[in-house]
């Protein structure tokens, strides 16, 4: 149930610790086209999937299996296409981290059929009624954890300050975007340096 605070926090903790260290995005290479337009799509069917039920079961009614396996897929084609393109070393393991973190999810959904959550867990995080509400509308969890397979990996983790339940997954997700943020940055004098060459 990790919600959209809570992988866009470690982007931007990222680009803090990029910054307090004298580096930037600016100069740093960009997504090949296609891993980019695949992330895209995977963040639009997963925005679909949790907030547009009407739209969600229209669109697995014509296609006949759950949005959530195009959801996985794209993004998981996006990054191991993304791969090659990092020369930096930190970067492959980021995407590494951020990919093993996507299989964690996988197994725990496919294990139950979707991704159980702990009712402990979400007392003690206090998610909202809407979340709860919308999260119990979706069919990507199953909020009555107890006869669940794989509850290690599933969303057992209360993150009360943002009122969300996260798996070992989506720490790891949230951690390996932080970390490829941080070392796709280009230090200050690097950029000064390309600019200064393409100048001549």
């Amino acid at each position: 149930m990790g919600n959209l605070l809570f992988f866009l926090g470690p982007l931007l903790l990222g680009l803090a610790a990029g910054a307090a260290r004298g580096r930037s995005l600016h100069g740093a290479r960009a997504l090949p086209i296609r891993s980019s337009v695949l992330l895209i799509v995977a963040a639009a069917l997963q925005f679909v999937d949790y907030r547009q039920p009407g739209i969600r079961d229209e669109l697995e009614r014509r296609l006949g299996f759950s949005l959530l396996y195009l959801v996985f897929g794209c993004a998981g084609l996006g990054l191991i296409l993304a791969w090659p393109s990092r020369s930096n070393s930190q970067s492959r393991w980021a995407i590494g981290l951020i990919l093993f973190g996507g299989a964690l999810n996988g197994i725990a959904i496919l294990a139950n059929g979707a991704m159980p959550a702990s009712d402990w867990a979400i007392k003690v995080a206090h998610v909202s009624s809407a979340n709860l509400a919308a999260a119990e509308q979706s069919p990507k969890y199953a909020m009555d954890g107890r006869s669940a397979h794989l509850m290690a990996i599933s969303d057992i983790l209360p993150v009360r300050p943002l009122r969300t339940v996260v798996s070992l997954g989506d720490i790891l997700i949230a951690g390996g975007i932080g970390w490829l943020v941080v070392s796709e940055m280009q230090p200050a004098g690097l950029r000064r340096s390309l600019v200064e060459t393409s100048r001549r």
